[in-house]
């Protein structure tokens, strides 16, 4: 009977450490990417990437640029996007990754919810709100080069995402 009730009390422990340690990794995991977020050198490189597709002005990306005065259409972005230097459009597709990333860990519940929802989700949220132009710009041109499979996967975690916090 004792030795009953010890291996109950150690399957309790065991239990009630491996919920500590999951909790404490979805807590960490958070922390990480609020600490890329903010890191001194992806910050400077989100805000021109935030600046470029809420503005569609390339010169963002220049050394000792300023903010942007105007704001182009869409399509003017679109092909201001086109023109952009591969360096810059690897600048653009580090941010976009880094927020596809964030949304699937976030989606499949790998972040503390407390951090997430309050360091994360609402720069997740607004990001795409200036990235939805360019999201749909690039699934069309995957889609004519690899099929709709494969564009309809581009940044589908960050969109689901978005969608499911549309409501509420």
């Amino acid at each position: 009977a004792i030795l009953a009730v010890v291996a109950v009390a150690s399957l309790a422990a065991t239990a009630l450490t491996v919920i500590s340690q999951r909790r404490d990794s979805r807590r960490a995991r958070a922390f990480e990417y609020v600490r890329r977020l903010y890191d001194l050198e992806f910050a400077a490189v989100n805000t021109r990437v935030l600046l470029f597709l809420q503005t569609g002005d390339g010169d963002v990306f220049a050394p000792n640029s300023s903010v942007p005065g105007s704001v182009l259409e869409d399509a003017e972005k679109r092909e201001a996007y086109d023109r952009l230097n591969l360096d810059s459009a690897n600048k653009i597709t580090l941010v976009l990754n880094f927020y596809e990333e964030l949304s699937g860990s976030y989606r499949k519940k790998l972040l503390d919810r407390g951090v997430a929802d309050d360091m994360l989700l609402p720069v997740a949220l607004a990001a795409w709100k200036d990235a939805g132009w360019l999201v749909q710009h690039l699934r069309k041109q995957v889609s004519e080069k690899y099929g709709q499979g494969p564009a309809e996967e581009a940044m589908e975690e960050w969109q689901r995402l978005v969608d499911s916090h549309s409501n509420g």
